[in-house]
């Protein structure tokens, strides 16, 4: 019974690595595309780009009910 249980853990070990390997890979390959798409010389200046996108920045947040209410009546 152990040592089904242990096969078992091994097995599950081995999915999560390649898992893990699948999903460094779609990221690299996601990487490379906004870099191609996003024209720039080197990836410092695409990840330089990056900062100047509002919904990438992090003081870029969604304005809230009261927010747009005082937008609308001018306040």
């Amino acid at each position: 019974m152990a040592s089904e249980l242990e096969k078992l853990d091994e097995l599950q070990r081995k999915l999560n690595e390649r898992k893990r390997k699948a999903r460094t890979k779609e990221y690299q390959k996601l990487g490379r595309e906004f870099y191609q798409k996003s024209q720039a010389k080197t990836f410092a200046g695409a990840h330089q780009m990056l900062d100047h996108i509002p919904m990438f920045q992090q003081s870029a947040k969604k304005a809230n009910l009261t927010d747009a209410l005082q937008l609308i009546s001018g306040f």
